[in-house]
């Protein structure tokens, strides 16, 4: 029916009531709402009332709501999880066991823990100290293809106990005799 063939819908004091006309039903429906604002029902751009269901707006408030209290559902986990950020943190949170290991590495004493890195690392540094410093030698071995030996002639090991081409200084020979002599591996050759 159309709108001009139907009754508007009156009050209980017989005067128009706010109202809409409805074509689906062919009739005045009184206009209902709240905080001074009548019910509407909104149009897509096909022109279909727009739902909670099907033909959803762009934006939509409950169903963002829903979502943003999941989200902070998993932020208020996490921050139990990692534990409050205070002097003594909840045991077995993950901010628990950072301040355990800020307080392991940030440890500074003269007898650190036994076996802990900074135990390791404070042996290292005390013996680079002491050779730095000379109270303890620093032990070195040459290698390469030309080793030198120095000593006593007595002490002078077989030629075949060297690889070929190191050479033995004897420190207690005169300089014109027999001091320095190479090893082909076998026999030792006197250069001097």
């Amino acid at each position: 029916m159309a709108y001009n063939t139907v009754a508007i819908r009156r009050d209980v004091n017989n005067d128009p009531a706010p109202q809409y006309y409805n074509p689906t039903t062919g009739e005045y429906e009184v206009l209902q709402g709240a905080n001074g604002a009548a019910r509407h029902i909104l149009y897509g751009a096909d022109g279909n009332p727009v739902s909670t269901t099907d033909n959803k707006l762009a934006v939509r408030a409950s169903e963002i709501e829903t979502q943003l209290t999941t989200i902070q559902g998993y932020i208020d986990g996490l921050e139990a999880s990692l534990g409050t950020a205070t002097a003594d943190p909840a045991a077995n949170t993950v901010l628990a066991r950072l301040k355990t290991l800020a307080t392991l590495i940030g440890e500074v004493q003269a007898a650190p823990t036994t076996n802990t890195i900074l135990a390791r690392l404070k042996s290292v540094a005390d013996k680079i100290d002491a050779i730095t410093v000379g109270t303890t030698p620093a032990v070195t071995q040459l290698s390469g293809s030309l080793i030198d030996l120095r000593g006593l002639a007595a002490n002078k090991p077989t030629a075949n106990s060297v690889n070929p081409g190191v050479t033995y200084w004897s420190v207690d020979v005169d300089p014109n005799a027999d001091a320095i002599e190479v090893s082909d591996g076998m026999n030792w050759t006197v250069m001097m």
